[in-house]
């Protein structure tokens, strides 16, 4: 028997994927189990999209192993460095040449719009990071409000091909799939997988709430345990100020931190004790309970 309260629902953490999607597993088993299609259907998006954040993760994280590796990776980074070097020297070469003439003034607003934070800024990231920084660049010279600028200045757009070329072989070097995911797209699918839970543990309490289990029959205790467990599991590594580890999403065992990313061992520091990211900061799962606690706690026996 699984003891449970209603309260516990407030402390529900932000998960790791792997913990979440493995949670929701046996949560829709046993909805399964308990013939409730609509809440198996819905843990089943969270899985769904779960693994779709794993999925963007490895891609994303196996293209920065790769290019960390690749022996090619320094000759690629020093053409594209040199590339970069030449069009600002260029810039900076107009702008003293032609001063306030049409000329300088159209290289001054260039060398502001590609280099806002200086040349240093760019040349000065990892291989990855730099790609990423230059396709950007590359993106910006060719909006509507430079294209005047960059006509005028005759040798830039020789300059910027030269470049493009280059970072494209980075990117090959790198072994960068041209569709590699961003971060933001893999913080939107992310904040997905956390509405996606939400949701199915609010349709549980609300369930069970509406119907009661009986005398020996499961309640919440049984069903929400899967991702009660796992909550667990992270507050305790918050409490020791350790970063929670993730867990494979079908067996549920330990992972082995992956890259950079700082493993279960080491401490972190991001606020008071037991402090972190609570799931459903919006509108907590129990926000959906009835106002008669005695119902709620009816459901939750077990």
């Amino acid at each position: 028997m699984t003891l449970f309260r209603v309260g516990d629902l407030w402390g529900l953490y932000k998960l790791p994927v792997g913990r979440m999607v493995f949670a929701l597993k046996r949560v829709r088993q046993r909805a399964e189990e308990m013939e409730l299609a609509e809440i198996a259907e819905h843990a089943g998006l969270g899985i769904a999209e779960g693994q779709r954040v794993l999925n963007l993760m490895m891609h994303r994280d196996a293209g920065e192993g790769r290019g960390r590796h690749v022996p090619e990776a320094l000759e690629a980074d020093t053409q594209v460095d040199d590339d970069l070097a030449g069009i600002d020297g260029y810039l900076v070469s107009q702008e003293r040449a032609y001063g306030s003439e049409p000329r300088g003034q159209a290289a001054a607003r260039v060398r502001v719009a590609l280099f806002p934070n200086g040349l240093g800024a760019i040349v000065h990231l990892s291989f990855v990071q730099q790609h990423s920084a230059v396709d950007a660049l590359l993106a910006r010279a060719k909006e509507d409000d430079l294209a005047a600028d960059v006509a005028l200045l005759s040798d830039l757009g020789r300059l910027l091909g030269r470049l493009t070329r280059h970072n494209q072989r980075y990117g090959e070097v790198l072994g960068i799939d041209r569709g590699t995911p961003t971060n933001a797209e893999i913080d939107a699918a992310r904040r997905r997988c956390d509405d996606l839970l939400t949701e199915t543990v609010a349709m549980i309490v609300t369930h069970l709430a509406l119907n009661p289990p009986g005398d020996g029959e499961d309640g919440l205790g049984h069903f929400l345990e899967p991702i009660l467990a796992q909550n667990e599991e992270v507050r305790l590594a918050r409490r020791r100020r350790r970063r929670p580890g993730d867990v494979d999403p079908d067996t549920g065992e330990e992972l082995p931190p992956i890259g950079a990313e700082p493993g279960p061992g080491e401490p972190i520091d991001d606020g008071p004790e037991d402090d972190g990211p609570v799931l459903g900061e919006q509108a907590a799962p129990g926000a959906v309970m009835s106002a008669d606690e005695r119902s709620a706690s009816a459901a939750a026996r077990s």
